[in-house]
């Protein structure tokens, strides 16, 4: 049983950077960011805000699931959240990998602004650095909640009585 649920929380966390990805990806293709740049002064303002929301949305629904995956069963002792985060990890060196040989064999002469990189999920290698930020604080954040919220273990409560 402890073997399943560390293969659970390792594949969640591989779905939980993937599916945050996605997310940013439908919110960025809305045209979120041609709305905003004239009431923002600019594309840059705009991009800005829109990765903040993204990242916003993105660290509610990955600390809801990390929570439900990481919580502590009646009986255990310590909720999974390593196991989540390593698949997070794990998910995240993949998608930089993958990043790394789309950028070479498609961007070959093209120019990379700094902005791009950092602030839009379509762009190799990173895609979107917020979201790796929100996922594994989203994580981390529900590991220590469900660490607090954990009922007490069988040893303990033996031990006291």
């Amino acid at each position: 049983m402890r073997s399943s649920r560390r293969l659970m929380a390792f594949i969640s966390g591989l779905l939980i950077y993937g599916g945050a990805v996605v997310l940013a990806n439908i919110l960025f293709d809305f045209g979120l960011v041609d709305m905003l740049a004239l009431s923002l002064d600019g594309r840059t303002n705009a991009r800005i805000a829109v990765a903040g929301t993204a990242s916003i949305i993105n660290f509610m629904l990955a600390f809801a699931w990390a929570y439900s995956v990481v919580r502590v069963p009646v009986g255990g002792r310590r909720p999974l959240t390593p196991w989540c985060l390593s698949g997070v990890g794990m998910a995240w060196l993949i998608g930089t990998l993958g990043g790394v040989f789309h950028m070479v064999l498609n961007r070959g002469d093209q120019t990379l602004f700094v902005s791009d990189v950092l602030l839009s999920p379509r762009a190799a290698p990173f895609w979107g650095p917020y979201n790796v930020l929100a996922v594994v604080t989203a994580v981390t954040l529900a590991g220590v909640w469900a660490l607090r919220t954990a009922p007490p273990s069988r040893r303990r409560s033996s031990a006291l009585a």
